[in-house]
């Protein structure tokens, strides 16, 4: 039988070639921990937006309301226009309706009410100082002279410094004024207070107690008409500024803006070291100030009043807040009577026969009843 010739099929010379068998995917777009980190760098991206933007927010806010302020005379000018030729005229066409009228006079005043008015009031008031005199018989009441030579004995004896005094009685004061004006009362979003601060020691202690208002949450303005180029003064100014608290140029005479725009004052501006009879720019202020409708809360002694004895020419405010001891006038103050600073030494306390009412567990303001 032949043998058959079928050619069997067999591998190349060399054998075959490898050939890919493994998985192998092209690669499209970015990894994982690629898209991970970009989104972390958007969100915050983002949040430095939005802080940057409500910065810029706060400061155009800030520059409308000055720019307001800055408009107001002009407008209150020709609102002082309109209304005297509006009061011309009504006297004109009075003139001509009553001149038949024999016993007819030009309208202007009615002095006798006012004053009979007037007496009430001053007698009230004296009622109520003398109510006030037998209800604190054992508290002493400071006159000027005296707090000035117990805070000279502080200065001089005790060592204590005048940045000292001041950090002391701001937070203090800051700490009086949260707790009668929480900020549950002011409106979280925009509880803003506005502080007055004068070129004495009440001024510099109103700047601190402002700066604290802002470590606690709350909005401080600061209006400071007239700065002082005292040390102390100077440097709770830039501490203030360095914690983006405005400062006001312009004070507004139309007392409805500042109603709508802040929800508290706080009165620093004249202490019991500033002489009576205040000129300008205090008196134009304290008059503005009287005017407002918001509380009022004061340092030491309200503004305009003599420390020395009952006075009612000056703020009425809501809260009277004593610096360590207080003074002679708040005999005659029938509100809210509060004693911040406890840091008087019991050596002075017996010296001055001062009786301070006692502070509550570790707090640092009482209230004087």
């Amino acid at each position: 039988m032949a043998a058959s010739k079928v050619k069997q099929d067999m591998p190349p010379p060399g054998g075959y070639a490898p050939f890919d068998y493994k998985r192998n995917l092209p690669k499209r777009g970015l990894s994982g921990y690629s898209m991970f980190g970009i989104g972390i760098g958007v969100m915050l991206f983002g949040y430095w937006r939005l802080f940057k933007w409500n910065r810029e927010r706060r400061r155009l806010h800030i520059e409308d309301l000055e720019a307001r302020i800055a408009l107001l005379p002009l407008l209150q000018a020709e609102h002082d226009r309109r209304t005297l030729r509006m009061l011309r005229e009504n006297l004109e066409e009075e003139a001509v309706i009553m001149k038949d009228v024999p016993s007819w006079k030009e309208s202007g005043s009615s002095s006798t009410e006012e004053a009979h008015c007037e007496t009430e009031v001053k007698e009230m008031d004296h009622s109520s100082a003398d109510q006030d005199c037998e209800s604190t018989q054992m508290l002493h009441y400071l006159s000027k002279e005296e707090a000035v030579a117990m805070e000279m004995e502080l200065l001089r004896d005790y060592h204590f410094g005048v940045h000292q005094l001041t950090e002391i009685l701001g937070h203090a004061c800051a700490i009086a004024i949260t707790k009668m004006y929480p900020l549950s009362t002011l409106g979280k979003r925009q509880p803003t207070v506005l502080v007055v601060c004068g070129p004495d020691k009440n001024g510099c202690i109103g700047l601190a107690c402002a700066r604290y208002l802002r470590l606690f949450e709350y909005m401080p303005t600061v209006f400071y008409p007239k700065r002082s180029s005292q040390i102390p003064h100077l440097d709770f100014t830039v501490q203030c500024e360095k914690m983006d608290i405005p400062f006001l140029s312009y004070l507004p005479t139309e007392v409805q803006l500042i109603n709508d725009a802040y929800k508290l004052v706080v009165d620093a501006l004249l202490g019991p070291e500033t002489e009576p009879g205040s000129a300008e720019p205090f008196t134009g202020i304290i008059l503005t100030l009287q005017g407002v409708k918001i509380p009022i809360a004061s340092l030491d002694i309200p503004s305009g009043w003599d420390p020395d004895k009952a006075s009612t020419e000056g703020i009425i405010p809501n809260v009277l807040i004593s610096l360590m001891a207080p003074k002679r006038c708040a005999l005659s103050f029938s509100g809210i009577h509060l004693l911040a600073g406890r840091l008087l030494p019991y050596d002075i306390q017996k010296k001055y026969e001062l009786n301070l009412p006692k502070f509550p567990s570790t707090a640092c303001i009482t209230e004087i009843l």
